[in-house]
């Protein structure tokens, strides 16, 4: 963000506590100080307000960058960004510049007000872009291409990454596009899907199952959950004849189940067991450390998952 307020004058960034202090997880520190009240605008809590102000906003050439403090907190903005956003391109011809940064995940016992991952909800609406980066330079190179992309795009941003994943960036000044996923790690006996914080968890489950029991993973990062990749998916699947979704999100109408279904329609005959998704259960996020633990996937289960798929 402050590549970008530095480069570009039509970019703003608006949302709650995010100037003198800095936001809730320190992502605007400094930025107040450096660029002032009218480059970064600190809002009431009102999300449904300032997320119609940035709607307003990109309609006349202005690149809004708008922070919610936790993705929950999205749902009191529903009709401005599903609805005002999604709809805006196909009602009127325009494109509609506006990233909605949206921190959501667990692992930070904060409870279910503050835990939720919501791609798949906003995923249904038309017209909305949905980024959910796994690595450091995916993050900065994908953030940097949603607020240059012409449509209203949804930036999940797992909060259990912050300050625990670090990384050199390298950026040459070319803007890239959003599409495109990326197979982090080639493999032959199954294909995982996986991002955000379980993407990690995912490398680490693959690395002690091929040492245990001799065979390869193929890794992929989506990194756009909308639109997706099908090609990259698809060719893996047909050359692995497995498939596996992981995320932290609930699995009744998440991101994984589509996915799945996806696979079993474009690649029903090169399958040699059926299409799997682990997630956390239909259940909201539980406060207690103790019992968060239980609710998200973890390296144990995901080992546990792909052994299951492999016997089939």
């Amino acid at each position: 963000m402050d590549h970008l307020l530095a480069n570009d004058s039509s970019v703003f960034v608006l949302g709650e506590d995010i100037g003198v202090f800095g936001g809730p997880f320190k992502s605007t520190k400094g930025l107040y100080e450096k660029y002032g009240r009218e480059r970064v605008m600190d809002m009431p809590l009102a999300e449904s307000g300032f997320c119609g102000f940035a709607v307003g906003a990109a309609q006349t050439g202005l690149r809004p960058i708008v922070e919610m403090q936790f993705s929950d907190f999205s749902t009191d903005a529903v009709t401005q960004i599903g609805v005002n956003a999604g709809t805006f391109f196909f009602r009127t011809g325009m494109s509609l510049p506006m990233t909605i940064r949206m921190p959501g995940g667990g692992g930070l016992s904060y409870g279910p007000f503050h835990s939720e991952d919501l791609e798949g909800l906003y995923a249904t609406f038309p017209g909305l872009k949905i980024v959910y980066p796994s690595q450091v330079e995916d993050y900065f190179k994908l953030l940097i291409a949603s607020v240059y992309d012409g449509n209203p795009v949804l930036f999940f941003e797992n909060k259990y990454l912050h300050r625990r994943i670090k990384g050199d960036v390298s950026f040459d000044g070319n803007i890239p596009r959003l599409e495109g996923a990326k197979v982090h790690k080639p493999g032959d006996d199954l294909t995982l899907l996986s991002y955000g914080s379980m993407f990690h968890a995912c490398l680490e489950a693959v690395s002690e199952v091929e040492t245990k029991l001799g065979v390869s993973v193929e890794v992929i990062d989506p990194r756009i959950l909308k639109p997706l990749d099908w090609e990259t998916i698809i060719s893996s699947v047909k050359k692995t004849h497995r498939f596996l979704v992981v995320h932290e999100s609930w699995w009744t109408c998440g991101m994984g189940s589509w996915i799945a279904s996806g696979v079993t329609e474009k690649a029903f005959f090169d399958l040699d067991a059926p299409p799997s998704v682990y997630s956390a259960p239909d259940l909201p996020v539980p406060f207690a450390p103790e019992l968060e633990t239980e609710y998200r996937p973890d390296v144990q289960g995901i080992s546990d998952k792909i052994r299951s798929i492999l016997e089939m």
